[in-house]
C-alpha cells in the first residue's frame, strides 16, 4: 500500500487480485485522513461482487431524490434522465457503464439536434449520478469523463443597447410584465427566482430581497433600489406572506415556466426585439454596472458569480466599446479629411 500526495490531493496505490488500483482519496486533508480512506477502497475493492451487483435504477433513484428535494432544475432533470435511461436502462448493472455506452448517448442526442452545451448538460447529470454512487460506496469509479464533454463556442451575450429598446419593451409588455422587468433590470435575477418569488423572501424594514434558490443553490441577499422598493411596497398592499409576488393574471397562481415563456416571446416580438431572452435582462445589468465603472468584486457579488472569469465577460466587452469611443473622439479630427479614392497617389 502506498499513499501519494501529489497536486494538493492524495492518492492511494494498491493491488488486489492481480488488478492494480490507483485512486484518488476523496476529501482527505491528511495523511491521516488518506489512510482511513485507503482503507475503506480496499474494502469495496476486495468486495466487488457487492459492486458489480449495483443497478443504474439505484443511481437513477438516488439522483431523482436528491434534484427533487435540492435543484431548481428538477423538472429539466427529470425529462433529461427519462432519455438518459433509454440509451442506459435501469437493468443495466453500474459496472457495466463504459465508455461506448456513453458514445452512444451523445451520438444518440446528435441525432435529436441537441446543441453541444445542451448534450453537456445531459452528460453532467449522468456523471453526477455516478459521483452520488462514488460518496454512497456503492461502485468506485465514474465512466463519464470529463473528456467526453463537447466543445461549446462561446455565445455573444445580448443586452438592451439603449433607453430606446428598453422603452420599447415596456411598451410592448402587460402591467404584470412592466413589473417584472422593472424587478428583474433592478435585481438581476434569473427566469426561476423572478417566478419563485413569495413575499416572504422580502424584507421591507431592511430593504432586502433573500433568495434561497439560485443556480448554484446558494442563499443570496439583494439591496432593493429605491425604484424597486416603492413598487413592491405599493404592490404588498393586502398580500400573505406565502403568496407569489408576480401573478399570472389568466389563472390568478404562480406563473409556470411555459406560460411565461410564451407570454415573454410575445412582448419581445411585439417590442422588435425578437432575439432578446429573458436572461439578457441579467446580462443588460452586469452591462451596465460594468460601463458605470462599478468595481469587478462588486458586479460579481451582486449576480452570485461563483467564478469572476463570468462576469469578466461582461466588463470585456464593455471595455472594448469604451476603447472604440474613445478612438473615435481622437478621431473627430479627420472629420474634413478629403480621402483619395483610387487607393494611393502616384509618388
Amino acid at each position: 500500500m502506498t499513499i501519494e500526495f501529489k497536486n494538493g490531493k492524495y492518492y492511494c496505490r494498491f493491488q488486489i487480485n492481480g488488478k492494480r488500483q490507483h485512486l484518488l482519496c476523496k476529501g482527505a486533508k491528511t495523511l491521516k485522513q488518506a489512510e482511513k480512506i485507503e482503507t475503506k477502497l480496499k474494502y469495496i475493492a476486495y468486495n466487488q461482487e457487492d459492486e458489480d451487483s449495483v443497478l443504474m435504477s439505484t443511481l437513477y433513484e438516488t439522483f431523482e431524490k436528491y434534484s427533487e428535494e435540492k435543484r431548481i432544475t428538477k423538472k429539466q432533470d427529470k425529462t433529461r434522465l427519462e432519455v438518459i435511461k433509454e440509451y442506459i436502462p435501469i437493468t443495466m448493472l453500474a459496472t457495466d457503464v463504459k465508455s461506448n455506452h456513453i458514445l452512444k448517448l451523445i451520438e444518440g442526442l446528435r441525432k435529436r439536434n441537441l446543441s453541444p452545451k445542451t448534450i453537456n448538460l445531459y452528460l453532467a447529470i449522468l456523471r453526477e449520478t455516478f459521483n452520488m454512487a462514488i460518496d454512497d460506496d456503492l461502485i468506485s469509479s465514474n465512466p463519464v469523463k470529463k473528456k467526453f464533454n463537447l466543445k461549446v463556442e462561446p455565445s455573444e451575450s445580448n443586452t438592451l443597447k439603449s433607453g430606446d429598446e428598453e422603452n420599447r419593451l415596456m411598451m410592448a409588455a402587460t402591467p404584470i410584465f412592466k413589473e417584472i422587468i422593472h424587478f428583474t433590470l433592478n435585481t438581476a435575477v434569473r427566469r426561476e427566482n423572478v417566478i419563485g418569488l413569495r413575499w416572504s423572501n422580502i424584507n421591507f424594514e431592511k430593504r432586502i430581497i433573500t433568495l434561497i434558490k439560485n443556480k448554484s443553490n446558494k442563499l443570496i441577499k439583494i439591496p432593493m433600489t429605491e425604484s424597486l422598493y416603492n413598487m413592491l411596497k405599493d404592490k404588498a398592499v393586502g398580500t400573505n406572506a406565502d403568496d407569489y409576488v408576480f401573478i399570472n393574471p389568466k389563472t390568478k397562481r404562480g406563473y409556470k415556466t411555459t406560460a411565461f415563456n410564451e407570454q415573454w416571446r410575445f412582448i419581445r416580438e411585439k417590442a422588435g426585439l425578437p432575439n432578446l431572452r429573458f436572461h439578457d435582462l441579467r446580462h443588460t445589468v452586469a452591462s451596465r454596472l460594468a460601463n458605470d465603472k462599478v468595481p469587478i468584486p462588486i458586479i460579481k457579488d451582486f449576480l452570485s458569480h461563483s467564478d469572476i472569469s463570468t462576469t469578466m465577460k461582461y466588463v470585456h466587452t464593455n471595455n472594448l466599446d469604451m476603447a472604440v469611443s474613445s478612438l473615435n473622439e481622437n478621431n473627430s479630427k479627420y472629420e474634413n479629411m478629403e480621402w483619395t479614392q483610387n487607393g494611393h497617389e502616384n509618388i
